[in-house]
C-alpha cells in the first residue's frame, strides 16, 4: 500500500541522508559537503556545485527539472542565477552526405575526363556495378550518362584546347607523325578517305597541320619527325626543299626496327615460326609443352610490336631442349614436318648466331623509346651498333 504525505523532492537524486547529531542532514553525491536538509538549501548548493562535473555525472534532463524548477513555488534561488540548459535535437543533414549543384558539376566534369582519357564506352555509366561503385565512394551522387557525348565533351575538349595552347604558345615544337611519349599533344588526325598516301599528298596534310599549330596554338614548328617508310622519306625530303630552316628526320627507333628486319634471314624466321605457332595452336602438343617444368609459352613475330622478332627466337632457343624431349616420348603426336625442324641442328645454330646479331639492336631500341631520349641519345646508340664485330659485313 503506498505511503500517504508530501512526495519526496527531486533534488534528493543527488544527495543521502545522513544522521548527524540526532538531526537529518543532506550530504551531496559529489562533493561530498553537508547541508541542510531543505530542498531549497539543496538547489542553492547544486548550483555552486561544478557545472562540468554534474553534467558528465547527471543526465541533463534531471538537471534541467532540478536547477529550473518552472512549476515549484520556491524562490530561494535569484531567477538571474537560474540555469537553464537546453537539449537541441540532431539535425538530419548531420547523418547524410548532401552533393551541391557546383560539387555536382565538378564530379561530372572529373568523371568525364575518366571516359575520356581512357577511352572508356559511355554505355558503362548506366552499368549497375559502376553506379554501385560511385554510389559506396559519394552516396547521393548519381553519375551523369546523357552528357558524356554532348555537352561534357565540349567542354572538356575546350578546357583541353585552352590548356594546350597555354603550354605551348610561343614555344618552338616538333610536328611528330606518330608518338608514344608521354609528354606529348595531339594536334589532329585526319581521315584520307579514297585519297592515295603519296609523298605529295602526305607533304600537303605536314604543311597544313604545321599551320594548324601555329594558328591554333601560338607556337612555331621547328621540326617533323616521321617513320623512315618510302613515302615518309620522299615527304621530309619535299618539306625540306619547302624550308630549309626546317629540321626533318626520321625515327631512330622506327630505323632500328627496320634495320633488325633487314639481318635476318627470312628462311631462319620462318622456320622458327611455324615451329612456335604448331605448339600454340595444337592442343595436345601445346600441353605436352606447358606440362615441362621451366618451358615457355612460344611466341610468334609481329609487325606492329618491335623485338617481336627477338622474342620469338628467344623462346626457340629456351624450349628447344624442352622439344627434344618431347619428342623422344612421344614421337607418334608431333606432326612429321615439325620433328624435322626441331632435330635440324643447322636452324638451331643459325637461330642462336641471329640471335646474338639482334640482341644489342633490340638493347638500344628499348634504350631509345625511352622518355628522355633525344637525337644525341639516338646517335651514340648508333655509333655504338656501327662498332660491334657481330654486325659489321662480311
Amino acid at each position: 500500500m503506498a505511503q500517504g504525505g508530501r512526495p519526496i523532492d527531486s533534488v534528493w537524486k543527488f544527495f543521502i541522508k545522513v544522521e548527524d547529531g540526532g538531526k537529518i542532514r543532506a550530504k551531496c553525491i559529489k562533493c561530498s559537503a553537508m547541508i541542510s536538509a531543505k530542498a531549497g538549501r539543496l538547489r542553492t548548493h547544486l548550483e555552486k556545485c561544478s557545472q562540468s562535473q554534474l553534467q558528465n555525472n547527471f543526465p541533463k534532463d534531471d538537471l534541467l527539472e532540478i536547477l529550473v524548477p518552472f512549476n515549484s513555488s520556491d524562490t530561494t534561488i535569484p531567477p538571474e542565477k537560474r540555469v537553464c540548459h537546453k537539449i537541441i535535437q540532431p539535425k538530419l543533414n548531420d547523418f547524410t552526405i548532401k552533393t551541391s549543384s557546383h560539387q555536382k558539376e565538378i564530379l561530372d566534369n572529373q568523371i568525364a575526363r575518366l571516359f575520356y582519357a581512357c577511352n572508356l564506352p559511355f554505355n558503362l555509366a548506366e552499368n549497375d556495378v559502376f553506379k554501385k561503385t560511385i554510389s559506396m565512394l559519394r552516396p547521393g551522387y548519381t553519375p551523369t550518362s546523357k552528357c558524356l557525348a554532348g555537352g561534357l565533351l565540349d567542354k572538356t575538349f575546350n578546357e583541353v584546347t585552352t590548356m594546350t595552347a597555354s603550354a605551348l604558345e610561343g614555344k618552338d615544337v616538333t610536328l611528330v607523325q606518330d608518338v608514344w611519349r608521354e609528354r606529348s599533344y595531339f594536334l589532329n588526325s585526319v581521315d584520307t578517305g579514297s585519297y592515295k598516301k603519296t609523298a605529295t599528298y602526305c607533304t600537303s596534310l605536314a604543311i597544313e597541320a604545321s599551320k594548324e599549330a601555329t594558328d591554333k596554338f601560338g607556337c612555331k614548328v621547328v621540326a617533323v619527325v616521321t617513320d623512315n617508310e618510302q613515302k615518309m622519306q620522299s615527304m621530309r625530303s619535299k618539306l625540306k626543299l619547302l624550308d630549309s630552316s626546317l629540321s626533318v628526320y626520321g625515327c631512330a627507333s622506327h630505323l632500328l626496327n627496320l634495320l633488325g628486319k633487314d639481318i635476318t634471314p627470312s628462311q631462319i624466321i620462318s622456320h622458327i615460326t611455324e615451329i612456335n605457332k604448331y605448339f600454340r595452336n595444337h592442343h595436345n602438343p601445346g600441353a605436352l609443352l606447358s606440362a615441362q617444368k621451366g618451358s615457355l609459352k612460344p611466341q610468334l613475330p609481329v609487325v606492329t610490336r618491335w623485338n617481336s622478332q627477338l622474342e620469338c627466337i628467344n623462346t626457340y632457343l629456351t624450349i628447344r631442349p624442352f622439344l627434344l624431349n618431347i619428342l623422344a616420348q612421344h614421337e607418334d603426336v608431333i606432326d612429321l614436318s615439325i620433328a624435322n625442324l626441331i632435330n635440324n641442328v643447322g636452324l638451331y645454330r643459325g637461330a642462336k648466331n641471329l640471335y646474338d646479331q639482334l640482341k644489342p639492336i633490340a638493347t638500344s631500341l628499348d634504350k631509345l623509346q625511352g622518355e628522355k631520349s633525344n637525337v644525341a641519345y639516338s646517335c651514340e646508340e648508333l655509333m655504338k651498333l656501327i662498332q660491334l664485330d657481330e654486325l659489321k659485313v662480311t
